[in-house]
């Protein structure tokens, strides 16, 4: 039976999205969702986009925050001295321009009779083609006031750690700065995590210890 697999923030962490994917055994027949944040901060974003472009499962995406940023930089609205990840995918990008159109032209959700997929959510008194696309990448503190009966999937706040609640579901847990990779399957309620092999993001190592540590305690 076909799965529905949803993938949590990546941030050019190839190493543990490999382990992520051959852990669950993705089949042909299988639906990967992802919603972006691929590129940037960490290590590999090279190789996470080969390894996105040649899945053999069906794979739907959405467009996201910060690789809206890889977009204005390779348009060169942006210098590529403000660019702070891998500077190879843009060399990636440049010398494959049907990926990059492919990629550019996502959705910034995707809805069917059970679930939204959004970046990072949306104002819920406004229906989703009436949404600002910025607010669709960008929004925090909207679960609060969304009462609808599907269940929305979401990335974006790796602050706020693991979140599964009866209609909300958020999976960005912090991969590049150190926590996990995380997918949630749809149809079982199944999550699986791969572990981080480094603080990618060095910047951010004591401040992603902290809230995690902070997390953790308000857990137990």
């Amino acid at each position: 039976m076909a799965r529905r697999i949803f993938i949590g923030d990546i941030h050019g962490c190839a190493d543990e999205l490999r382990a992520l994917l051959k852990y669950l055994d993705v089949k042909e027949d299988d639906e990967l969702y992802f919603t972006w944040d691929y590129f940037t901060k960490g290590p590999k974003p090279v190789e996470v986009a080969k390894i996105i472009l040649n899945c053999k499962a069906k794979v739907y995406w959405v467009q996201w925050n910060h690789d809206l940023f890889l977009w204005d930089v390779i348009d060169g609205k942006i210098s590529q001295e403000n660019f702070k990840g891998d500077k190879a995918i843009l060399e990636f990008f440049a010398s494959n321009q049907e990926a990059l159109q492919w990629f550019r032209k996502l959705p910034f959700w995707i809805e069917d009779e059970k679930f939204v997929l959004v970046h990072a959510g949306f104002e819920p008194w406004k229906p989703l083609d009436g949404q600002d696309p910025h607010i669709l990448v960008n929004i925090r503190g909207w679960r609060k006031t969304y009462q609808g009966t599907k269940t929305v999937i979401f990335w974006h706040d790796a602050a706020q750690g693991l979140i599964k609640t009866q209609n909300v579901i958020g999976i960005d847990t912090g991969c590049v700065y150190g926590g996990y990779l995380t997918a949630f399957l749809l149809d079982s309620q199944d999550l699986f995590q791969v572990a981080a092999l480094d603080y990618y993001t060095l910047a951010n190592k004591q401040k992603w210890r902290q809230k995690l540590l902070q997390f953790l305690t308000e857990k137990t």
